[in-house]
């Protein structure tokens, strides 16, 4: 059974406690950051990035024409380690998006949705071995592994939104199942029988899941033990649910719900979530079409200069952040934060120094 350790995170009674995020998250400080440096990224159009030591960046980037995962070095301006597109041993899927775990030798695990296929590799990406996952009734959008051997998988499902089970790193094979969460676990859940709704970005940090949604601004805690708080519920968003036809399996059409989380990142105390929230203007959308240039809508839906703070223990909204560029995608190490922007079109990765 899957175990909610802090129940008061789930829930926001304070009809005062809510107003007052909400004026918070409109007012938004100066993030606290000094620019460190800036490089014209060889990158396209990244899934995610993650933050090593020594201002590397692991970068999943589907239209990339060599590279479907790669370590980037920001100071060296080159690319370290990569993994090719292809079929064979090692390679990953053109399509599908690439999650990444860290194991605790080192290693890597790589879940490729393209081939719905789990890898291990070494540090330097090297030594590939196939990871067999456990048999469900359905393919999963999402696995990661955590340092203490629980393997956590996001099911194509219409009743489960996760699926824990145990893994054997040594061996590499699954074990039992140590719980399934369903979306009847919360009512702001419901709406995940359309499954299509369960995208958005999961990162694993240490013996956690975070995971998030880009329909709703909805983040979970997950480890071994389920789920250890949700937060987000104080922005008063849930999943856009399709009235004409409740039960389909579609996205909602562009412009009529707004994105809610566009990426996020953790450290040891915080969690930090870039969150657009802008709903797209009946105009805006006539205009793009009628003039043929979405630049702007583009920049309007998947990027943002907010970035909002939660309490990596409690799952507690702190701050929001006014981010001195709008990001489309941010990651935080040792320190410094990474941002990921288009700068006239250019693609860029900006270095900051966290100065608190």
């Amino acid at each position: 059974m899957h175990v909610i350790k802090q129940p008061y995170a789930l829930f926001h009674s304070s009809l005062f406690l809510t107003i007052s995020l909400l004026l918070m998250s409109f007012q938004g400080s100066r993030a606290p950051l000094t620019e460190v440096f800036s490089r014209e990224a060889y990158v396209f159009e990244p899934s995610w990035i993650h933050a090593e030591a020594g201002h590397r960046l692991w970068i999943s980037d589907a239209v990339h024409e060599r590279f479907a995962l790669y370590r980037y070095d920001l100071e060296a301006d080159q690319v370290e380690l990569s993994l090719p597109v292809g079929r064979g041993p090692g390679e990953l899927a053109r399509t599908g998006m690439k999650w990444m775990s860290l194991l605790p030798d080192g290693d890597r695990m790589i879940y490729d949705t393209g081939a719905f296929r789990a890898t291990r590799y070494n540090a330097e990406l090297k030594n590939p071995k196939i990871m067999p996952l456990p048999r469900m009734n359905t393919q999963a959008m999402s696995a990661h592994v955590l340092q203490d051997g629980t393997l956590l998988m996001n099911p194509m499902s219409t009743s489960v939104l996760l699926s824990a089970h145990h893994y054997d790193l040594k061996t590499l094979q699954p074990g039992t199942q140590r719980y399934q969460l369903p979306i009847t676990t919360h009512p702001s859940f419901l709406p995940l029988s359309n499954f299509l709704l369960k995208n958005g970005h999961a990162i694993q940090h240490g013996n956690a899941v975070y995971l998030s949604f880009l329909f709703a601004p909805y983040i979970l805690k997950m480890s071994s033990q389920g789920l250890v708080w949700l937060t987000g519920t104080e922005l008063g968003v849930g999943f856009p649910v399709d009235k004409k036809n409740p039960n389909g399996m579609r996205m909602p059409d562009a412009g009529t719900h707004p994105q809610q989380t566009l990426s996020i990142t953790a450290d040891a105390r915080r969690v930090y979530v870039l969150h657009n929230g802008t709903s797209l203007s009946l105009w805006k959308s006539l205009w793009a079409s009628v003039s043929n240039d979405y630049s702007e809508v583009d920049e309007l839906v998947n990027a943002s200069d907010r970035l909002r703070v939660y309490d990596a223990r409690t799952g507690a909204f702190q701050t929001e952040w006014k981010l001195p560029v709008r990001a489309r995608l941010v990651s935080v190490h040792s320190g410094f934060m990474y941002l990921h922007t288009h700068d006239g079109g250019q693609s860029r990765i900006i270095a900051y120094r966290m100065n608190r």
